[in-house]
């Protein structure tokens, strides 16, 4: 038999109350959640002696064992202490087991002592300045944050506060254990927090009663020296340990040791989800995801236990397979609703491109000499057919290897061979040496572009849609302003005259959209036109505007020229559509009043004096 060796390692059981009743004395929010008898305890690989017989009480705080034979030898682990467990399969004789990794600190011996617990204190957090509580329970290696703005306060800070509340309990020893330590309110004896400011009290039992308790032979949890010693903890051999980390076990001789280990996971999970959430790592209104629940614990041996594993496997896939198919019968209920949604959409998708001209497929092998002359062929072809029909057209390299290989892919099926990157690359090259009606270019950028042989320059084009630009703005603008003039309440909310209070210019993507370009080619050509002085940029926090340069060489008598042409112009759209309102029976003509108004043109004398009903 092996002898009794006091064991030295770890400190992690604490002493338990006892009421008469022979249960523990519950602390503050702790409720039981199991209890199971016939269980022995284990200090890592080595029995403790005579603590082989009792019950065990998990709680949300503790891990409590009360002794069958003997109260005294009751004990307990803090929840807070576990952060691992683990469960151990019975073999012969051995009983199944539930193993608690526990954490320690290492003393300045070498030996082991207990984690500090602090008592609660406020702390303003020198950010915010928002008031922040700690718990007793908080680790100075891994503080909360502050609940406000979300930073960590400093180790240093939290210390001195420590030191503040300890000199200040060690120089109030006289102070009433009623009396607030903060505010120094007397509060009512019953009382946990003080009815001023909220902090918690000293404590809330007369010094009488408490007198009476410390008296007794009940074990007093609070007691500042070693719990160890006073527990008598005695092993049957040396200490050890399967690894580095250190353990205790509980052997549940009458089985039933899954429930438990369930169960205390449970409650470890919910500790760390609230450890996360007091540290400012869950954003609001977050939901914790429940695991799934695992398959039944076969407790069978040998072919038999073997047999049972394959049919709850079978049982498992049956289940998945029927959860499956419900959800695609689902799908098929809904599959017309989701016909009519996807055909609501329709009006928002740009049509396809409809090919009416189909090309001749490329049956050039891939092997030939010739593959790249004719694959540059069919580009063009390609090209002049469905990309480059206008004069101002252009597309990049990488646009139009897409569209192409997409066209393939159209017009000859998904079996169709695509043409690769480095095939297209050097047909693309031939484009000149074959004297095709589309070449390649490239801008000082690097970007490479093809473009219609016979058009060179776009920096007309793009001069002269900016010109149209400020037309149409100033043709609405004169319409509008004709309109007004007739009826004061025309533009009652403003509208008109906010937008068309200047010609605000034309945006990249606006261009780009006009003459179907993308935004790359559309900012390389903008560009040229900035370095020979055509145009004006302005940017502004709404984005960047593109105007005619009229600072230099610009008409500006052809301009006023233009403006009264245009005003004419205006002025017969109107008598136009006033007769084509007359004509169409949408209203009727009758004479009114207006404000005494000079016009200058006999057309807009003829609207004076009409309005439509």
């Amino acid at each position: 038999m092996t002898s009794t060796v006091p064991s030295a390692a770890i400190n992690v059981w604490q002493p338990v109350n006892i009421n008469r009743s022979n249960r523990p004395v519950l602390k503050d929010d702790e409720e039981i959640v199991y209890i199971r008898d016939n269980v022995g305890l284990y200090q890592g690989r080595v029995k403790i002696v005579n603590r082989q017989s009792g019950r065990v009480y998990l709680t949300n705080k503790r891990v409590i064992y009360i002794d069958n034979k003997d109260i005294k030898k009751s004990m307990a682990v803090d929840i807070d202490r576990i952060y691992l467990a683990a469960t151990i399969d019975g073999f012969l004789r051995s009983s199944p087991k539930v193993k608690l990794y526990v954490n320690v600190e290492e003393d300045s011996k070498g030996g082991s002592k207990s984690v500090s617990l602090f008592k609660s204190l406020d702390w303003v957090c020198k950010i915010c300045s928002f008031n922040n509580h700690l718990d007793s329970n908080y680790n100075l290696n891994n503080l909360p944050r502050c609940v406000s703005c979300g930073i960590p306060p400093q180790t240093k800070y939290i210390e001195s506060l420590q030191n503040r509340e300890e000199e200040t309990s060690n120089g109030l020893e006289e102070r009433r254990d009623d009396q607030c330590t903060k505010c120094t309110f007397i509060n009512h004896p019953s009382l946990r927090y003080c009815e001023m400011c909220g902090s918690e009290l000293k404590s809330s039992i007369p010094e009488d009663l408490r007198a009476k308790l410390h008296s007794s032979s009940a074990p007093d949890i609070n007691d500042e020296q070693g719990s160890f010693n006073r527990l008598d903890i005695v092993l049957e051999g040396e200490e050890s340990y399967s690894g580095d980390a250190k353990y205790v076990k509980l052997s549940f001789r009458t089985g039933n040791e899954q429930q438990f280990y369930t169960m205390l996971n449970e409650i470890l999970e919910k500790r760390r989800w609230e450890e996360l959430q007091s540290r400012g790592g869950v954003n609001q209104g977050a939901v914790k995801l429940n695991n799934v629940e695992e398959s039944v614990r076969i407790k069978e041996s040998g072919i038999y236990r073997l047999q049972l594993i394959s049919e709850q496997t079978r049982k498992q896939n049956e289940m998945t397979l029927s959860s499956s198919l419900e959800d695609l019968e689902q799908l098929m209920y809904k599959a017309q609703d989701l016909l009519k949604l996807s055909s609501s959409f329709n009006s928002f998708i740009k049509p396809r491109v409809q090919y009416n001209v189909k090309l001749s497929a490329l049956t050039v092998s891939k092997t030939s000499k010739i593959y790249h002359e004719e694959l540059a062929r069919h580009l063009s072809e390609y090209l002049t057919n469905y990309k480059l029909v206008k004069s101002s057209a252009m597309i990049t390299l990488p646009d139009l290897f897409a569209d192409y290989n997409r066209y393939l892919i159209l017009t000859q099926g998904f079996g169709m061979e695509l043409v690769t990157s480095e095939d297209f690359g050097t047909s693309v090259e031939c484009f000149e040496k074959l004297s095709l009606p589309v070449v390649l270019r490239e801008y000082d950028t690097g970007l490479k572009i093809v473009r219609p042989k016979f058009n060179d320059d776009y920096s007309a084009i793009i001069v002269n849609h900016l010109k149209n630009q400020e037309v149409q703005f100033k043709f609405n603008k004169l319409k509008q302003s004709i309109l007004q003039s007739f009826d004061q309440s025309f533009d009652q909310d403003d509208y008109f005259k906010t937008g068309y209070k200047y010609f605000k210019g034309s945006t990249v993507s606006e261009i780009s959209e006009h003459f179907t370009w993308s935004n790359d080619i559309t900012i390389e050509e903008l560009k040229k036109l900035v370095e020979d002085g055509l145009i004006l940029i302005d940017k502004t926090i709404s984005g960047t505007f593109y105007f005619i340069n009229k600072i230099t060489n610009y008409d500006f008598d052809q301009e006023r020229e233009h403006d009264e042409q245009l005003k004419q112009e205006v002025e017969s759209q109107l008598i136009k559509e006033q007769a084509q309102l007359e004509a169409s029976n949408w209203g009727s003509l009758e004479p009114i009043e207006f404000q005494d108004v000079e016009y200058d043109s006999p057309a807009m004398k003829e609207l004076k004096g009409l309005k439509l009903t």
